[in-house]
């Protein structure tokens, strides 16, 4: 319509091309370029725009991502970034696709996510847009059931209905690739399919209480909340079903147009975030009232003091991202087909980047394959397959 409307003003101001009217040419003139400058700005999207600057930080307020909690309500972020010369900005989000797409959209500029979502947008983007900056946290992740039924074996899993925040979210990804290792494997009673639902951590309460799911994946500490409350089970620790006990649940991200424009703020940021990892895994306790307050600010949804002391203990922070255990997330994209793999070969190597001394690095020998194999219930089999609690 737009082109349409251009060529019909061509046609229409060819009527005054001659000497006679000359005067009334002067005029179209400037009155089409206003006119193809409203036109360029229906055209092209300057909302995106970054603000001179400004750095934009993506978060979640869940315990997953309690550095950046901390750090935004105490004050951290504000000096570090002050101390540069910068404003900077939170802006909060309720899932990991959601924050790839404001990334893509040169709304945000650094961002905690999970390790799904970051490998999504990496492939989806052909490996050019994403980058690994530092982890964040481990394991963090439980799965519960309703509490008015009778305990569900863990090997039992592979026959139920079991909700997770989103599709394409990390616990989606885990979900399914050990519950279909799971699935393979068991010899329990298949009445039923094993079916994976997506649905906000809000509605998780309600479909259990309905009985229309029959557990939830969930991260901290949406997981413990519900256990504390009296509305939910704990069944098991997703850690549980890892051979080495222990995953990626949270990375810290960077778009890298960011990276490479302003390496000296990537460099200080990760490096204030290492001593935020530290500090929450020495204080815990003395920490807990300040993330209580942020995750009800943010989230606006009310929790105890005790449901995020329980969930911290369930956390451990770490700016080491454990490349060999986030490349499995890639494995379980790709094997449950959610991934659309780009025609240009990519490689999950260069999604890691180190920035020593305000010096772009891309990381490409700190990622090793690990093979799906070697995921397959290992972490059950050495819990006697049954880690029901």
């Amino acid at each position: 319509m737009i082109l349409s409307h251009i060529h019909h003003m061509r046609k229409r101001t060819s009527l005054y091309t001659c000497r006679n009217c000359l005067p009334l040419s002067l005029f179209l003139l400037p009155l089409m370029f206003a006119t193809l400058l409203w036109l360029s700005g229906c055209i092209f999207d300057t909302s995106s725009q970054k603000p001179p600057n400004v750095v934009r930080i993506g978060f979640f307020p869940t315990i997953t991502h309690a550095p950046a909690l901390v750090g935004t309500m105490r004050g951290d972020f504000e000096k570090l970034f002050s101390r540069h010369g910068v404003q900077w900005e939170p802006l909060i989000f309720s899932s990991g696709p959601a924050i790839i797409e404001a990334i893509f959209a040169n709304r945000v500029d650094i961002a905690y996510v999970g390790p799904g979502p970051a490998i999504s947008g990496f492939v989806r983007s052909s490996g050019n847009e994403i980058r690994v900056i530092a982890g964040c946290s481990l394991n963090g992740v439980s799965i519960v059931g309703a509490e008015d039924k009778e305990g569900i074996a863990t090997e039992t899993l592979s026959t139920k209905r079991v909700a997770v925040p989103s599709i394409g979210n990390s616990q989606f990804l885990s979900a399914t690739h050990f519950l279909k290792s799971l699935e393979k494997r068991s010899t329990a009673s298949r009445d039923t399919a094993l079916q994976i639902i997506p649905c906000s951590s809000s509605d998780v309460e309600l479909l259990l209480r309905k009985h229309q799911v029959d557990a939830a994946w969930l991260p901290e500490p949406w997981a413990t909340k519900l256990v504390h409350e009296g509305k939910a089970q704990h069944i098991a620790a997703e850690s549980d079903f890892w051979p080495s006990q222990c995953f990626p649940s949270a990375v810290v991200i960077a778009s890298r147009r960011f990276v490479e424009s302003r390496p000296d703020l990537v460099a200080a940021f990760v490096e204030c975030h290492a001593a935020l990892c530290d500090e929450i895994n020495s204080y815990r306790e003395k920490l807990a009232p300040l993330i209580t307050q942020s995750i009800t600010s943010f989230s606006h949804k009310s929790i105890s003091e005790d449901v995020v002391k329980g969930s911290l203990q369930r956390t451990t922070f770490t700016s080491n991202p454990h490349p060999e255990e986030f490349g499995l997330f890639y494995e379980f994209a790709k094997e449950s087909g959610f991934l659309r793999m780009p025609k240009t070969r990519i490689t999950l190597e260069t999604i890691f980047v180190t920035v020593p001394h305000g010096r772009l690095v891309e990381a490409k020998d700190s990622y090793s394959t690990t093979s799906l194999a070697d995921t397959s219930l290992a972490g059950l089999e050495r819990s006697n397959s049954n880690v029901s609690r």
